[in-house]
């Protein structure tokens, strides 16, 4: 006997990022933006220097293609890996703990004086 399958339904449509051309949308229409302007800048200029601004652009919306391939979620995580990286530089430390209070004894003062309130008189 062959035991049957149910299909599992999944929602991962919903958590995808609308790609264009393999770019996401919105840092797709961010940086043709910025190639515009900064091109119309480097016309104006006359300056073959300032050219080389467009033409990285144009390089890092390759770039984002590529990494954009297989996973739509690829520039969300090189951002928070990127954000990782930054902190970890700055504190120039490879083990980071992130706590919303860096002092205990002022928890324990806390919660000493919210028992306090309710002790019996």
């Amino acid at each position: 006997m062959q035991k049957e399958t149910t299909p599992y339904l999944s929602y991962n449509a919903l958590a995808r990022k609308s790609l264009v051309w393999g770019v996401p949308l919105l840092l797709g229409l961010a940086l043709l933006a910025l190639i515009i302007i900064t091109t119309f800048i480097s016309v104006w200029i006359g300056s073959l220097l300032f050219a080389t601004i467009p033409l990285s652009l144009i390089m890092l919306i390759f770039a984002i293609k590529f990494i954009s391939e297989t996973d739509s979620m690829a520039v969300d995580k090189t951002k928070w890996f990127l954000k990782g990286l930054m902190i970890r530089v700055k504190y120039r430390s490879l083990h980071l703990i992130i706590t919303s209070r860096t002092n205990s004894d002022n928890k324990k003062e806390r919660i000493n004086d919210f028992f306090k309130q309710y002790r019996s008189k």
